[in-house]
């Protein structure tokens, strides 16, 4: 608490940097408030509620996703923990058939091809290690055209799933794509 700001515009905040530590994301962000302003928390969480409504989404990233979902067949978001992957993810999916799965569960098993789902959204992908679900997840991802992938990592994509890369089957969204640039923040202030 000491030196900050009576009130800190946590709207604006992407990077928040106090005691050593680099927080950033929104679940890292409400910590760090939890942790800072311990007597105002209620009134906090609220405004952090209501930013996770007013997610902004970089052009090149929702082009992708358009392109994605007309085209592709994978979309793979490799960028470290808090870039905003599973914030994103769900806000560019919204209101879609989508079955969201993620790799830390400890029963993760591909879905079926019967079940009703357009999009197969897997989270923490890079948790997956068994050879076994690579195998039923690339065969599932070969044999259905008509479904979309979205896998979100904090690592690159996995041997198997070249294939689709070089083919064109599959766009990765690296790091730098989740980076605000200054037409962004431009956008971000003026919606505000």
């Amino acid at each position: 608490r000491d030196g900050l700001p009576e009130m800190i515009p946590f709207r604006m905040v992407s990077i928040f940097y106090s005691k050593n530590i680099l927080w950033n994301g929104l679940q890292s962000c409400q910590k760090l408030i939890e942790y800072l302003c311990k007597p105002r928390v209620e009134q906090i969480k609220m405004e952090v509620c209501r930013m996770t409504e007013q997610v902004i989404i970089r052009r090149t990233i929702q082009e992708s996703f358009d392109r994605f979902m007309k085209q592709g067949r994978v979309l793979f978001f490799s960028a470290p923990c808090g870039c905003g992957k599973t914030c994103i993810a769900d806000a560019l999916v919204k209101g879609k058939n989508v079955r969201k799965l993620s790799g830390e569960d400890p029963e993760f098993s591909v879905p079926s091809r019967k079940e009703n789902w357009r999009i197969l959204l897997i989270d923490d992908f890079q948790e997956i290690q068994d050879e076994q679900i690579w195998r039923e997840l690339y065969n599932l991802i070969r044999d259905c055209p008509d479904r979309r992938f979205l896998l979100l990592s904090r690592g690159a994509p996995h041997g198997s799933m070249m294939a689709f890369r070089y083919t064109g089957l599959m766009t990765v969204l690296d790091t730098k794509t989740f980076f605000f640039d200054r037409e962004d923040i431009f956008r971000m202030m003026e919606s505000w």
